[in-house]
């Protein structure tokens, strides 16, 4: 440090220094005697004053503080004007930090209500789930009806055989439609219509029971007549009246099911077709909700790495103004430690 301060000041100058610039006053441009560049003259002290040249330049700032050292001027204007410089630098970054926030808000909030709906369930799947649950069982049912066609066919077939021989098959399909589809639509309901749907009580049983106790009496009567057996007559009429009773309602029950599951049939294959139209567009809300979550943290990303730019030069120009402070402190100090030397030498 001596060989640099006797390189900007050298010993013979000083005295010519110390003799223009009074004992604690700031060194200005016209205390000074006019010098040449410093490429040309490199001994010779060059103040620049009101510019800041002297502050990006090392060896002008250590000729500053050389200069205030041995002046012994106060440094307060001279520190606070360094730190008014880089005050000034870190204004633009400063600023686009600080711009920048209200940017990261808005895009963190948007990232989170993408998030946020990436993780809502899909009301595809309960929907699918509900629909699986709820499935038809049309194909039995029509199984079922035509077994029941079937033993109806068998019933005609007893009645046929017996009575048409004798009375014609007109007479035997009278006597077989009249029982069987009595149960189809009962006779109760014809002679007590208001009584409705609520039919029930002992006159309302025997009103929908007669038709088919009737025919299968008839029948058994012929049978009766044409094999001479009681007991043959008599089962096979307690047959046809089972048969009579229960197909009957059997047929008319599976009857109104298997329309309303043609009807429900119809109903869950476009439900089936919505849902595969609802769960196309999700997928495709999905996807741009992805796309689009992507897009905000690729912006996320890039706001950030501004903001840490920007903070990265606020520290990089906080550290050059404590550089250039402490290094015009250094030369002001070997400076001012050397100019008291010398009038201490002068006076003895």
């Amino acid at each position: 440090m001596k060989t640099n301060l006797l390189r900007w000041v050298p010993w013979k100058k000083r005295e010519a220094v110390l003799s223009v610039v009074p004992e604690g006053a700031a060194p200005t441009a016209a205390t000074l005697p006019a010098t040449a560049p410093i490429a040309e003259n490199p001994g010779r002290i060059v103040y620049v004053d009101e510019q800041y040249v002297w502050i990006e330049n090392d060896g002008l700032l250590r000729d500053e503080g050389v200069l205030f050292g041995i002046s012994g001027a106060d440094t307060t204007d001279k520190i606070a004007a360094i730190r008014n410089y880089y005050n000034g630098l870190k204004a633009a970054p400063e600023a686009g930090k600080e711009a920048l926030q209200p940017q990261i808000t808005r895009a963190t909030q948007a990232l989170q209500e993408v998030a946020a709906k990436l993780q809502e369930p899909a009301s595809t799947e309960a929907d699918a789930a509900e629909a699986s649950a709820s499935r038809t069982n049309y194909f039995r049912n029509v199984l079922g009806l035509v077994v029941l066609l079937v033993a109806a066919y068998g019933s005609f077939y007893l009645v046929r055989y017996y009575v048409a021989p004798v009375y014609g098959l007109a007479a035997a399909l009278g006597i077989f439609f009249f029982g069987l589809f009595a149960q189809m639509a009962p006779v109760s309901s014809w002679i007590l219509p208001e009584a409705g749907e609520a039919r029930e009580g002992v006159r309302h049983w025997l009103l929908d029971a007669a038709p088919s106790a009737s025919a299968a009496v008839v029948t058994a009567y012929f049978v009766f007549e044409a094999t001479g057996a009681p007991l043959k007559a008599a089962l096979l009429g307690f047959f046809l009246l089972i048969l009579f009773f229960y197909n009957g309602k059997l047929i008319l029950g599976l009857s109104q099911v298997l329309a309303q599951e043609w009807r429900r049939s119809r109903t869950l294959r476009e439900e089936r077709f919505q849902r595969a139209d609802a769960l196309a567009a999700a997928t495709r809300e999905q996807e741009r909700v992805l796309a689009e979550q992507e897009r905000l943290q690729q912006l996320l990303d890039q706001l950030k790495e501004q903001e840490r730019q920007a903070q990265q030069r606020i520290d990089e120009l906080e550290q050059a103004a404590l550089g250039k402070v402490a290094l015009f402190l250094s030369e002001y100090r070997l400076a001012r430690h050397f100019a008291t030397q010398s009038k201490s030498s002068s006076h003895e």
